[in-house]
């Protein structure tokens, strides 16, 4: 079975490598300097998920520090501990933990490192891994990796504990990182030098699958929240001049996209007493969308009961998208179906195709998950590009972490499909046809169908393209989590050349002072890259055809045997 799994592992790569289909990610700027061990993450409370399942309810397991060498000269990390606080910098009761090097780590920290301290604390042992030698500790740091969808080497990491094994009784002082009161505290001391210090509000940004990057302006770190984790990656906007990139170039588009709740009656399960009847929420919608004037709006779980508003509510607006029931004359035909609507201004764009596909079976059914998608070309200057918007399946007790699973998968053949079949019409490389993907994810940052976006199906995540974004939780859960301490589970994806201008989320009421959903806007300043190829070619490429042709084929082998695989467990 081992064997079978090797040889048809061997395949796909042989198949990927000639393929050779790459669909870039955002560029890497370089850091600017500025003297001092920088931490540039603290991650508290990590939720603890695999790609089709949670795993386990606590949520201490993996926490870590990201730290970065953003001085000129190396720092000997030999003599450093990670002392950390629940009452703040200057609290006089810190927690001092030791660091715990492999054998082949030098301990030495080079200028324009990146290194991860992995915290090893009262809950860890539950993983069934240690810290007494080079083994448990590679045990430790597979588990790690594994989780994160990342590579740690033994060269750039260590781990934080206060005993020399896991066997010794140090419970007593080893905690994890403050994740509850109003004010933590983490502080790098080697010898009686402080190399770094910052202090996070856990109760602020307390929620499950929360970490804390730090924004570093002027020498100056100040907090920024995000939810889910990401060791070893460090964004341009977190270091000083991050506003000195150049403008993007190509023709502007302005996105919205939000999810507006289907219908849930005057009130939310939460028990608030405003109205949120749908013919209240309608009004918020439109205000909300109106104040950004978009060019491109992506609306999910619109229903029967939102049609005729949002339709009347949008006249300037072209439309696509069908549900499991279709349309009756324009108009969704039933009333518990939802749409994942694309919109499009009519005077900009002409639709120059469209389609819908379901994201769990091949004959849909009521409540299926569908991806609507559509491809513009702009009027005036032929530019073109595709537009995915979709909504997954939450996370509940039936199923919801194996269907979102199932989902990705089709969602990714999905887009393949698509930008195949427009590549193959009009004659061009369906790596040069810029893509937006847009919705409810359900999934956290960091998590491993997150990963899997940005890395196996090769998105970037435009908050963190964004020359000038925020962070801000999408899911408020209406009104009950506050905008730091709610979950981002709602995204705007791009590839193929976009660039991103500006991220931010709208938090705004409607003009009647009520939350228009349980989610909030997403406002999206993006460019794509200028083209002419949105006319089907008289003459194909034949050799461009033959191309796309095999590329699809040798895709087509990939998912049949990593269908084998799954199935081989």
């Amino acid at each position: 079975m081992k064997n079978l799994k090797k040889v048809l592992a061997l395949v796909i790569a042989l198949c990927t490598v000639l393929s050779a289909v790459v669909i870039s990610g955002p560029e890497s700027f370089a850091a600017q300097s500025v003297s001092s061990v920088f931490i540039s993450e603290v991650c508290f409370d990590p939720a603890y998920e695999t790609e089709d399942a949670r795993v386990t309810s606590y949520n201490d397991y993996l926490e870590f520090i990201e730290i970065k060498n953003v001085g000129s000269t190396a720092v000997d990390l030999s003599k450093m501990t990670v002392n950390y606080s629940t009452k703040g910098l200057e609290s006089d009761s810190w927690f001092v933990n030791s660091l715990v090097f492999e054998s082949s780590n030098d301990k030495i920290m080079d200028p324009g490192e990146t290194w991860i301290i992995g915290i090893y604390n009262i809950l860890t042992p539950r993983l069934n891994v240690g810290y007494s030698g080079d083994e448990e500790l590679r045990q430790f740091w597979n588990v790690f990796n594994s989780f994160y969808s990342c590579s740690t080497k033994a060269a750039r990491r260590v781990l934080c504990a206060t005993a020399k094994n896991r066997e010794e009784k140090w419970l007593s002082g080893c905690s994890s990182l403050s994740n509850t009161g109003s004010v933590g505290a983490v502080k790098l001391v080697s010898g009686k030098e402080t190399l770094a210090q910052v202090e996070y509000s856990p109760d602020k940004y307390g929620h499950d699958g929360y970490s804390l990057n730090f924004i570093l302006k002027d020498s100056t770190a100040r907090i920024f929240g995000t939810a889910g984790c990401s060791p070893l990656t460090l964004y341009d906007y977190q270091f000083p001049n991050s506003d000195s990139r150049n403008e993007p170039e190509g023709e502007d588009v302005d996105l919205v996209s939000m999810n507006v709740c289907y219908e849930i009656g005057k009130t939310p399960a939460t028990g608030a007493t405003a109205d949120y009847s749908v013919d209240k929420r309608i009004g918020r919608v439109l205000d909300i969308i109106d104040s950004s004037s978009p060019d491109v709006i992506c609306l999910q779980e619109i229903t029967a009961a939102w049609w005729s508003g949002i339709m009347a509510g949008l006249p300037d607006y072209g439309w696509v998208g069908e549900s499991c029931y279709g349309t009756v004359n324009g108009e969704a035909s039933s009333k518990t179906d939802s749409y994942n609507l694309v919109f499009y201004d009519k005077d900009k764009y002409e639709l120059a195709d469209s389609g819908n596909t379901w994201l769990l079976d091949s004959t849909p059914s009521k409540g299926n998950k569908v991806c609507t998608w559509a491809f513009l070309k702009d009027k005036s200057t032929s530019t073109s590009f595709a537009v995915f918007n979709t909504h997954l399946s939450t996370d509940d007790s039936s199923g919801g972490f194996a269907n979102r699973a199932k989902e990705l998968n089709n969602l990714q053949s999905c887009i393949k499909s698509v930008l195949s079949g427009i590549a193959n019409e009009y004659g061009v490389n369906k790596n040069d046809i810029p893509v937006i993907l847009c919705g409810d994810f359900n999934i956290d940052e960091g998590s491993p169908l997150y990963n899997k976006i940005t890395d196996d199906i090769g998105f970037a995540d435009s908050k963190y393209m964004a020359r000038k974004t925020e962070n801000c939780a999408t899911f408020n859960y209406w009104g009950n989590w506050t905008d730091y301490n709610g979950t981002i589970i709602d995204y705007c994806f791009v590839s193929n050349g976009a660039d991103v201008y500006r991220y931010s989320v709208n938090t705004a009421s409607g003009e009647d002072g009520y939350l228009a959903s349980d989610h909030y806007a997403i406002e999206v300043e993006l460019t794509v890259p200028s083209n002419s190829f949105a006319q089907p070619t008289s003459e194909p490429n034949i050799f461009q055809r033959i191309i796309n042709a095999i590329v699809s084929f040798l895709q087509g082998i990939i998912d049949s045997i990593n269908s084998i695989i799954a199935g081989l467990g």
